[in-house]
Formats: C-alpha cells, structure tokens, sequence
C-alpha cells in the first residue's frame, strides 16, 4: 500500500519578524514494513539556511531559517 501525504504550515505575524527559525519533523524514518520512496520539502520564501539531519532516534529532521 502506497500514501502519499502532503503537509502545509503557513505561519503569519501581526508585526513584521526579522528572524523565524524552525525544526521540522515530517518525512518518517525506514523501519521494517514502511519505506520512504521520496520526501520534498518546499519552503518559500527560500530558506537563508537550511540543514537536514537525522537525530538522536534516526528520524530525518531538517532545520532552516528565515531572515
């Protein structure tokens, strides 16, 4: 069986923010019966930084920052 999942975050301020800085936890991890095929992530604005890591329990994380 195949999913495919899209997720929206949209985030809005009442006064302009000169930094937003995020830590995501979206695209799950192989484990026996589950396989990712393919994990995109678009952020727009484009991110001034942007790293993709896995942590401490092997979980694909990506963290980015908006300035």
């Amino acid at each position: 069986m195949r999913y495919r999942v899209n997720h929206v975050t949209t985030y809005a301020y009442e006064e302009q923010v000169s930094v937003c800085q995020n830590e995501l936890r979206l695209v799950p991890r192989d484990a026996p019966h589950q396989r990712v095929v393919g994990a995109v992530l678009q952020v727009d604005p484009a991110p001034e930084a942007l790293r993709l890591e896995l942590d401490y329990f092997g979980n694909p994380t990506s963290f980015f920052t908006l300035e």
